[in-house]
């Protein structure tokens, strides 16, 4: 019998004897084509300063069973979980000694096939400390120009460092330098000495897990360090990094620019329940707006700002989509306004004002939608904030996000393949939208 798809099969069989008895039996197997697909989440190419304890965090996905996923480090088997939640990010712990190391994972199916995961990179150099004697000792902050230091560094181990890498803590944040006569010491190829200030920033997470590559709002004050001279006049000059040093992606909404509350919007990782430092690096002249950022996130396919900024190709006609995947807005009838909750918004006048991004959709068992809407009155009726729908019928609706006629914030989702039907009503009883 051909099997025309992955997935669990059951079967049974009946037998009647020559007198008339009867009996059955049951039975279930899984069949896949395809090997479990393992993505490796965190670390990749990290540095640990302040830790031997390490989490590294996987997933693997596939349309069978996961019997178990194995650990290995520097190529060698290190640790297996027979416990195996498919779709949704696993860990590994493990306490290491300092070194360089590189990690992996493999996971088996209830078929036998074996799915690999891509080998990625970590540094643990933790719990050394180093005597030293610099001169000068200390750099005023109005220094603008070169500024050399000198000294020597012995390691409090004993290690001798001529023929190791080391690395220099510059106000807060990590140079390094693989060999110590170079005069490169930033670990990241985007920074140079023509970046001369930075701001500390602190983001607050209270997720009880960490989050990577989260996308984050980020504000800060621009107006005083562009009247100072300290930051360019359109803020094209600002970009940001990890406490490393790493440079993270970032956009900008553009009207925010010279204000008291400039919003930037990043891509880094969390920490669980504590605080996350970045940095804001400015003061570039030369330097213009980064465009050429990446979304690290797979799974946030629509991002619009609703700033009507230039930098992006935006216009009165058309919405940009910051997931770089596509999903670009055209804008019919609806009129921007510079004042929304953070940076522009557009207003709808509840008859045939719209912003179509397309016709794309939402892959997997979950999603999430977020936005921000005030709203001036109730008397339209079935006004939508977003939906993916072909018509205004209830099960017109793939998904919907909307006040139903109550007031009550209400979402449809379409969960039977029948056109016709299977659109799900779910509406929050507790208040009421004003």
């Amino acid at each position: 019998y051909l099997l025309d798809e992955s997935g669990l099969w059951e079967w049974w069989i009946n037998a009647t004897d020559s007198e008339g008895h009867t009996a059955s039996s049951y039975g279930s197997f899984e069949v896949s084509e395809f090997a479990p697909n393992v993505t490796l989440v965190y670390p990749k190419d990290v540095f640990y300063g302040n830790t031997h304890i390490i989490v590294l965090t996987y997933n693997v996905s596939s349309p069978i069973t996961v019997i178990n996923c194995s650990l290995y480090i520097n190529d060698s088997l290190d640790q297996t979980n027979a416990s195996v939640a498919k779709d949704q990010n696993q860990t590994f712990s493990k306490t290491l000694e300092n070194g360089e190391y590189n990690w992996s994972v493999h996971c088996y199916d209830s078929t036998g096939k074996e799915g690999n995961s891509t080998t990625e990179y970590f540094n643990i150099s933790a719990n050394i400390t180093v005597t030293e004697a610099l001169d000068p000792d200390t750099i005023p902050e109005s220094t603008l120009s070169n500024v050399s230091v000198s000294g020597k560094i012995n390691m409090s181990n004993g290690d001798n460092i001529g023929n190791e890498s080391i690395t220099i803590w510059f106000g807060g944040s990590y140079l390094i330098d693989d060999n110590i006569t170079g005069t490169s010491l930033f670990n990241s190829s985007w920074f140079d000495a023509s970046w001369r200030h930075r701001t500390e920033l602190s983001i607050e997470s209270d997720a009880a897990s960490a989050l990577n590559d989260s996308l984050v709002l980020v504000n800060f004050s621009t107006s005083a360090l562009i009247s100072e001279g300290r930051m360019n006049s359109n803020c094209s000059d600002v970009r940001f990094g990890d406490e490393y040093g790493n440079e993270l992606n970032y956009v900008i909404e553009p009207s925010t620019c010279d204000t008291e509350d400039t919003i930037f919007w990043i891509w880094t990782n969390l920490t669980a329940s504590a605080n996350t430092t970045v940095f804001s690096y400015y003061g570039r002249s030369s330097a213009g707006v980064n465009t050429g950022y990446t979304n690290p996130d797979d799974t946030l396919i629509l991002s619009m700002h609703f700033d009507n900024a230039s930098a992006y190709g935006e216009d009165d006609s058309l919405v940009y989509d910051f997931s770089t995947h596509g999903n670009n807005g055209t804008v019919y009838e609806a009129t921007w306004n510079s004042a929304g909750m953070t940076g522009g918004a557009y207003e709808f006048d509840g008859s045939d004002d719209y912003i179509d991004a397309g016709t794309f959709d939402i892959e997997g068992d979950q999603m999430t939608i977020t936005a921000w809407v005030n709203i001036d009155d109730f008397d339209v009726n079935d006004g939508r904030f977003i939906s993916k729908a072909y018509g205004t019928a209830t099960q017109d609706h793939y998904w919907a996000l909307s006040p139903d006629d109550s007031n009550h914030l209400r979402f449809r989702l379409k969960t039977g393949s029948d056109p016709a039907s299977g659109t799900t009503t779910l509406t929050d009883p507790t208040g009421v939208l004003d």
